[in-house]
């Protein structure tokens, strides 16, 4: 037999067997969230999160006995439209949603929440800046498809997620967004219609959540009661800025959050 056969013959057969080696030797799973002692906490939302990370963060330590290391990324006026397009690689210049698509993959907890803004048809969007202007938008029913593309965006995002994770669970909570207009608009006499818009987008929020498998926290209901006809600035958890959560509200929207448990899910 040609000797440069043999040697090529038996190069082939210990990289098969270096394969087959490899092959049998499964990879090390990640460990379980009750082996770690640092987690990874990140917060990405508008400025209606202003102020809760911080006690969230505290309380996470307390309840699980972990370090935990915090990411506090609200932002000003965020939309659900900026966090898809940074989670897609788009940051827009901002050096903070950049991180994003390098984080969440390690990220032991997720909150999140974006507004409909940059989602909405110019129509809607029209009167929903009028509600939190308070100015009278008329008659302006609301259309049934109206919140379906944030509904979409949303659904991006989770999937996107889902991406980002390869299947590994996250301790992801989505919520939604009080309304601590109410009480002007009774006033004004634009309840009835600026309410129904209101109900639109937390209940797009809601739907995207929950068919993606995410755990939902409704700041809607606590802030604002059940009926959602409660003015929460009434309550104290409104800053004297009329719009952002009170050190109490921010102590609150921690609380429920520590309260929907720790339960990581595969997002869908």
């Amino acid at each position: 037999m040609n000797r440069l056969y043999v040697v090529r013959a038996i190069g082939f057969t210990v990289v098969l067997l270096s394969l087959a080696g490899c092959a049998m030797i499964p990879s090390a799973a990640p460990p379980a969230l009750d082996e770690l002692k640092e987690w990874d906490v990140i917060v990405i939302g508008d400025s209606s999160l202003w102020g809760v990370a911080e006690p969230y963060a505290k309380l996470i330590e307390q309840d699980r006995g972990v370090k935990v290391n915090l990411h506090d990324n609200w932002e000003g006026a965020l939309s659900a439209k900026s966090i898809l397009k940074a989670l897609q690689g788009d940051s827009g210049g901002s050096m903070t949603r950049e991180k994003w698509p390098q984080l969440i993959p390690e990220a032991e907890v997720l909150v999140l929440f974006g507004n409909p803004v940059d989602s909405l048809e110019p129509e809607t969007l029209a009167v929903l800046g009028k509600c939190l202007s308070s100015i009278d938008p008329g008659d302006a029913a609301l259309d049934s498809d109206a919140f379906a593309p944030y509904k979409a965006d949303l659904g991006a995002i989770y999937e996107e997620i889902a991406e980002l994770r390869e299947g590994r669970p996250l301790i992801l909570r989505a919520t939604d967004i009080y309304n601590p207009l109410i009480s002007i608009w009774r006033e004004k006499g634009i309840e009835d219609v600026c309410g129904a818009y209101w109900e639109g987008q937390n209940e797009a929020l809601r739907q995207a959540a929950t068919e993606h498998g995410v755990p939902f926290v409704s700041v809607y209901d606590e802030f604002n009661g059940p009926k959602h006809d409660q003015d929460p600035r009434a309550k104290g958890f409104i800053r004297e800025d009329g719009e952002h959560p009170s050190e109490q509200g921010a102590a609150i929207y921690a609380r429920m959050l520590v309260d929907s448990g720790f339960e990581a899910v595969t997002v869908k």
